[in-house]
């Protein structure tokens, strides 16, 4: 059986291989991108089956990488595209779909739908996309705050029960954690407020994966006061109480 190529345009490493270990058992090669400049170099390269992008990305938005397939038919080729990010609604979910989007997934994505998902785009072109499920909502969002139990959760919600698969998710996204930090602490020394709202958005998606809410919504609370901030002044505590609590989870 042909495997198909499947391109997946992603900045963060705990996200890139969570999809990785969720797609592993499907017959594709999945190739992959943490850039626009990066994303647009594979493309160049070859065919694809599937492109899977974010929008939130270190060197542009990835509207702007629709954008450009819907005015390159012949760079796109007969790759179905599925936006994988945070956030998107409304408006935003209109524009990506006007843009030739097959689909959107809303982060953080259970294993099942994402699984599913990728399935059902490369079934072939008679194949419907599947009806958008909203993010699962885990135990620590209901007020429940026994770790066990968010780890329970997160398996369950987020990982079609395979705690093998939380683990190792877990123990990756451990490792990548002191990174994440110098880099989000490098932002603040430049200033740059765009790249600590990105890193602010990347972990908001890994720590709702792992359960850990509370840590979560510190992060979406960075990335939303980003989005008007002028001075990276003003965001600092909020990136110090972030940085506190994912170094816990280490």
């Amino acid at each position: 059986m042909k495997r198909a190529r499947v391109l997946l345009v992603e900045d963060d490493a705990s996200i890139r291989r969570y999809v990785g270990m969720a797609l592993c058992d499907l017959p594709l090669d999945l190739v992959e991108a943490g850039t626009l400049h990066e994303a647009r170099r594979a493309l160049a390269s070859g065919s694809y089956a599937l492109l899977l992008t974010d929008l939130v990305l270190p060197d542009g938005n990835g509207l702007d990488l629709l954008a450009e397939l819907q005015a390159e038919p012949r760079l796109r080729g007969q790759a179905r595209i599925v936006v994988f990010s945070a956030g998107v609604s409304g408006d935003l979910r209109e524009r990506v779909m006007a843009l030739g989007a097959w689909q959107v997934l809303d982060k953080p994505v259970a294993l099942a739908a994402l699984v599913g998902c990728v399935a059902q785009a490369l079934a072939g072109p008679d194949s419907v996309a599947p009806t958008p499920t909203p993010s699962t909502e885990s135990a620590l969002q209901r007020g429940e705050v026994s770790a066990a139990v968010a780890r329970a959760a997160a398996i369950a919600a987020h990982f079609a029960g395979h705690a093998g698969l939380y683990d190792a998710f877990r123990a990756a996204s451990v490792a990548q954690f002191d990174a994440d930090i110098a880099e989000a602490d490098a932002a603040c020394l430049r200033p740059d407020i765009a790249a600590l709202r990105r890193h602010a958005h990347n972990l908001k998606t890994v720590l709702l994966l792992l359960g850990a809410d509370e840590a979560s919504t510190q992060a979406r609370a960075l990335e939303s006061a980003a989005d008007g901030a002028t001075a990276i002044t003003a965001l600092l505590p909020l990136w110090r109480t972030l940085r506190a609590a994912v170094r816990k989870l280490r």
